[in-house]
């Protein structure tokens, strides 16, 4: 059995989704229900582990009201690599006052 690396593009659009739902301040358990998922589906969705499909990234545009394109971008300064993917992730996660949550 051949264990693949997460892709670059699905690590990239959960980090945005993690990102944007710490910064709405909204937890995993109601984030997921809103979404129609379970919490432990949306960790890999957020790592980057299993891609989000569109129906579940349409859901989550609405509930952390963003365009479904926001999943998409990321700051012209930086390319898609590793290093350019968890930045706003690890300043979102910084950000955040709550230890728990940090976990």
């Amino acid at each position: 059995m051949t264990i693949c690396a997460p892709s670059p593009i699905d690590v990239h659009i959960g980090s945005r989704v993690r990102m944007r739902r710490l910064l709405a301040d909204l937890t995993p358990e109601w984030f997921a229900e809103q979404i129609g998922t379970s919490v432990s589906q949306l960790h890999k969705y957020e790592i980057g582990e299993e891609p989000i499909g569109p129906s579940k990234l349409l859901a989550a545009s609405k509930v952390l009201s963003v365009s479904p394109s926001y999943f998409f971008e990321q700051d012209k300064a930086q390319a898609l690599t590793m290093t350019g993917i968890m930045s706003p992730m690890i300043k979102a996660l910084f950000a955040t006052k709550d230890r728990e949550t940090r976990r």
